[in-house]
């Protein structure tokens, strides 16, 4: 086996966040450091305006003073957990199984420049949420792990067909229920301890029931509600549901975007070349119009 491909494999038992092989050597960031270092950039960038707004939503939210920063930046924490799932390294090995031989290292191979996806995993990390904060009895707790979810679920909304309002309609029933299942829960408990016992963590950390994994319809019982906009919010609660959820998912955009740019030099993918789409996306989610465009 060739040093390059040994290297691979040795990557792929990684939790990654991204990889990508350009000029046949493997360019790649981990998972944990993504997350802990988008919690970091969240804290870093808008504190004082997440400050600001805990103030104007203490009374609907219950919070505790600087518990919306906290809630902030366990978001950050887990916005990419969906990809520790072993389903996304088994897809990859099955596509590109030919382009992993001995021959690896050859010109014309390393030109295609292979490259692991993580097909919806940010709806994957907002139905785990979203369903494990169905038992919460604590309306507050259960509220706030239901808004998480809901902007967790939009970070790459601003992606062609990635609104949750069209993964809805486009979504595959058995591709969910396989990544669900092999989700590395090594991982969660990993970012469990660097969240300190946050609530949101602490529900992430509770294994879903297979029964309800194995014959669950997430795509018509979960991502609906995920999609679920306040366009039209008519009572304070509502009012500020609705702020929250575009204030925290474009805090978590940015903090997202900046961190794999620096992370990813070497890959064209992250450029500012993306940031008109997420402008584009913004501005229709605060009209209320996303579902149609």
């Amino acid at each position: 086996m060739s040093r390059e491909c040994e290297e691979l494999n040795k990557l792929l038992q990684t939790p990654l966040a991204y990889l990508e092989v350009k000029d046949g050597k493997p360019d790649c960031e981990l998972l944990l450091d993504h997350l802990a270092q988008t919690s970091t950039e969240i804290e870093v960038l808008f504190s004082n305006r997440l400050r600001v707004l805990e103030e104007k939503t203490r009374d609907t939210f219950n919070w505790e003073r600087g518990e919306l920063l906290e809630f902030a930046k366990a978001i950050g924490l887990l916005h990419d957990i969906g990809k520790a799932s072993r389903k996304y390294v088994e897809e990859f090995h099955e596509k590109d199984s030919k382009k992993y031989s001995e021959k690896f290292h050859q010109k014309k191979l390393a030109l295609q420049e292979p490259k692991l996806t993580f097909s919806q995993h940010e709806i994957v990390a907002g139905i785990l949420i979203y369903h494990l904060s169905s038992n919460i009895e604590d309306s507050d707790a259960r509220r706030r792990a239901r808004l998480a979810a809901r902007v967790i679920a939009r970070h790459h909304a601003a992606m062609e067909s990635r609104h949750p309002a069209k993964v809805r309609d486009r979504c595959k029933k058995e591709f969910l229920r396989e990544v669900l299942e092999k989700i590395d829960y090594s991982v969660i408990e990993q970012v469990r301890a660097a969240c300190r016992g946050h609530e949101l963590c602490e529900i992430l950390s509770r294994k879903p029931e297979s029964r309800v994994v194995r014959e669950g319809n997430f795509c018509t019982d979960f991502v609906t509600e995920l999609a679920r906009i306040s366009d039209t919010p008519e009572t304070t609660g509502r009012v500020h549901d609705f702020i929250l959820l575009n204030a925290l998912t474009g805090m978590l955009v940015v903090a997202d975007n900046l961190v794999a740019y620096r992370n990813r030099r070497r890959s064209k993918s992250t450029t500012d070349g993306s940031t008109p789409l997420y402008v584009k996306h913004w501005l229709c989610e605060l009209a209320g119009d996303c579902a149609g465009d």
